[in-house]
């Protein structure tokens, strides 16, 4: 995708492609000879008549890879790059030869439209009954893919760390059961989100324990 008009102060809008955190976009640098900068002096010769090009990628993204910023090849002025997920500001700096300066922006904001997918572990057995026993934290078993590396939040419920007397009643018994469900929401704009659920079944996995742990004296005994 491109643009065909001036690009000074305009912002594109554009899907990432499928499985992908972003987009590639084509656009018209701008240049002093089309008047997209004027002034009454020359400007400076830098080889670019004057103008210099900068990249403000989304947070957490790199630097934007670009045809090299030499107007004397027709075919660097109107370059195409691959921009990622998020905003990506675009700044074109001309100065004078007083070292007077001014600037020219756009931004290409690239939307991701691909929801997490999320898949969940089987169903899962928990060996306690105990009461003030904590809900395990389900979540590293929760597998993600999503188009953006490392862009998903996971967000468990019931929520890890609960004691179980607060989803199974004050007495907890083997055999109950919950759902547990975990959802993931893309941290980039939009917050897409995709879930998935398993259920948890308690056992009774805590040992009985003697009310009197200790034995009373053998006063006697008969020999049979």
């Amino acid at each position: 995708m491109g643009n065909t008009d001036n690009v000074c102060g305009q912002t594109f809008t554009i899907n990432n492609v499928t499985n992908n955190c972003g987009n590639t976009f084509s656009w018209f640098r701008p240049l002093a000879s089309d008047l997209d900068f004027t002034d009454c002096s020359a400007f400076l010769n830098n080889g670019n008549g004057g103008i210099t090009e900068s990249f403000t990628p989304p947070p957490g993204q790199g630097q934007i890879s670009v045809p090299p910023f030499n107007y004397n090849s027709i075919a660097n002025t109107h370059p195409t790059a691959f921009f990622p997920v998020g905003n990506t500001v675009v700044t074109y700096t001309a100065t004078d030869v007083a070292n007077n300066t001014v600037t020219c922006s756009f931004t290409v904001k690239v939307v991701d439209v691909q929801a997490p997918v999320l898949t969940c572990p089987a169903n899962q057995t928990l060996s306690t009954t105990c009461a003030t026993d904590p809900l395990p934290d389900y979540r590293n078993l929760v597998f993600v893919s999503d188009n953006c590396a490392s862009n998903v939040m996971k967000v468990q419920s019931p929520m890890q760390g609960v004691a179980l007397s607060t989803i199974f009643g004050a007495t907890p018994a083997a055999g109950q059961q919950t759902t547990i469900t975990v959802t993931g929401t893309d941290l980039y704009p939009n917050n897409l989100t995709g879930s998935c659920s398993f259920v948890v079944t308690l056992a009774d996995g805590n040992a009985p324990i003697p009310v009197d742990a200790s034995l009373a004296a053998i006063e006697s005994f008969v020999v049979l």
